[in-house]
């Protein structure tokens, strides 16, 4: 699903590339609603793409939002493979160790029957001794009888002396009692080695009862690791699947990020188009409006103008004998008042002045609302755009700002209602406005109660 959304989102951006490098602005117009026609235009557009702007990023923060969700789901599934691991670890060591018993076993099993067959080969031997000696036995106690005493006789008085005699007649006694002695010893090893025959034959069993025993831990091991074993692969197949997510949307936030940045060029290629319209407009207005206005001319002996004088179209108002409502008595109304709250929380800043603005309210006249000396005309980089500032020697200093054009200088005496400026929307201006401030002693004040009626 994402990597079809980004496939949509690739070509929208190309068909947006097409569109855009094939609808540029003409900023040149005949008329001002031409003009400020194309400028709208201009502002519609901007306000699209960043509007698609911050779409986009919104996107690219949820995104990230979710990578942060598949990392924890990988260290989650990592944590549990290594559990597994370690386990199986402990059981490769055990089986280890069970496999060196058994193999220990086995040496002594093959010992044991080398000791019982060595046991076996030995009562064999003693037996045959046993029969050997039983059958000499047997032939010389067989002489005797047939001969009788005739030979033993013989082999006694065949002595030359009694001591002679008595020597012969013990070895006789002796030859027969160690013949007797020689077979009760063998008889007597026999059993012995029958018994130690019986002895490791109960050892090996037991030697092979141990070895069965281990072989079938060792089996019951080897079960329960290739079950780990299985888990751990599904750990790993699953962290695979998660690591592929994580990956494709990486992809799609550099996708992101990267119609982001077409998006951004093609706001400020917008906003320099505007800026050259907003020239234009200036430049025409400039000398439409110069061709067309005149100064208000001194009617009353005190220095003040009448007050339904017009101009260019456009009349001002006195609201009291020393203030001038800046603009003419067309449908203008406040967008802003003095210390407007909106601004402290949308800006972080309070709103000192009044916002005045109105249908067509680019281009319009601005007076000056007393007679004074021009301090600064022209933008200063301050936000306030092109604007003229007014000091009227008492304390009293008045500001007009975000001016399409200004038609004093600074170091210039303006009267009452004098023309000085046009209305705009430069500096920070979300629209055309006149942004219109009283200061008293350098202090920035309220302006409704020098404009009763007005405000």
């Amino acid at each position: 699903m994402k990597f079809k959304k980004l496939i949509c989102l690739v070509l929208c951006t190309c068909v947006l590339i097409a569109a855009f490098n094939s609808s540029g602005i003409d900023v040149s117009a005949e008329s001002q609603s031409e003009y400020e026609e194309r400028i709208e235009e201009i502002d519609s557009q901007i306000s699209a793409y960043e509007q698609k702007l911050a779409e986009l990023a919104a996107d690219a923060e949820k995104q990230k939002e979710y990578l942060d969700t598949l990392e924890a789901q990988i260290d989650a599934v990592e944590s549990k493979a290594n559990e597994l691991q370690n386990q199986i670890s402990e059981i490769n060591a055990e089986i280890a160790d069970l496999t060196a018993n058994y193999n220990q076993l086995k040496l002594e099993v093959q010992q044991k029957n080398k000791d019982i067959n060595k046991a076996t080969v030995l009562i064999a031997q003693a037996e045959q001794h046993i029969s050997d000696n039983k059958d000499l036995l047997s032939a010389k106690l067989r002489s005797a009888y047939m001969n009788g005493n005739d030979s033993t006789l013989k082999i006694l008085m065949g002595a030359d002396s009694l001591a002679s005699f008595l020597t012969r007649l013990e070895l006789m006694k002796r030859t027969s009692e160690n013949d007797k002695k020689t077979i009760e010893a063998f008889k007597e090893k026999v059993t012995y080695l029958r018994k130690a025959k019986v002895q490791l034959e109960e050892d090996k069993k037991a030697i092979v009862v141990k070895q069965k025993q281990i072989a079938e831990t060792v089996n019951k091991y080897n079960q329960r690791k290739q079950v780990l074993q299985a888990s751990q692969a599904k750990y790993q197949a699953t962290i695979a699947e998660i690591e592929t997510k994580y990956a494709g949307i990486e992809t799609y936030i550099a996708s992101l990020d990267k119609n982001g940045a077409v998006y951004q060029n093609y706001i400020n290629q917008l906003e320099q188009e505007k800026i050259a319209a907003d020239a234009a407009l200036d430049e025409f207005i400039k000398n439409y409006y110069a061709s067309q206005t005149t100064v208000p001319v001194d009617n009353d002996s005190d220095g003040s103008y009448d007050n339904n004088y017009s101009s260019g179209g456009s009349s001002y108002y006195e609201s009291s004998d020393t203030w001038a409502w800046p603009i003419g008595n067309g449908s203008y109304y406040i967008t802003a008042y003095y210390l407007d709250s909106s601004y402290l929380a949308e800006i972080g800043s309070n709103h000192y002045g009044l916002d005045i603005s109105g249908s067509g309210f680019y281009g319009t006249n601005i007076y000056a609302a007393r007679a004074g000396t021009v301090i600064s005309s022209g933008d200063a980089g301050d936000g306030y755009g092109n604007k003229v500032i007014i000091d009227h020697g008492d304390g009293f200093i008045t500001v007009y700002a975000h001016n399409s054009v200004n038609v004093v200088s600074t170091g210039d005496y303006v009267s009452k209602g004098q023309l000085i400026s046009y209305a705009g929307s430069s500096g920070y201006s979300t629209g055309p406005h006149l942004h219109y401030e009283i200061r008293y002693n350098g202090e920035k004040i309220d302006p409704a109660p020098y404009h009763p009626g007005y405000v």
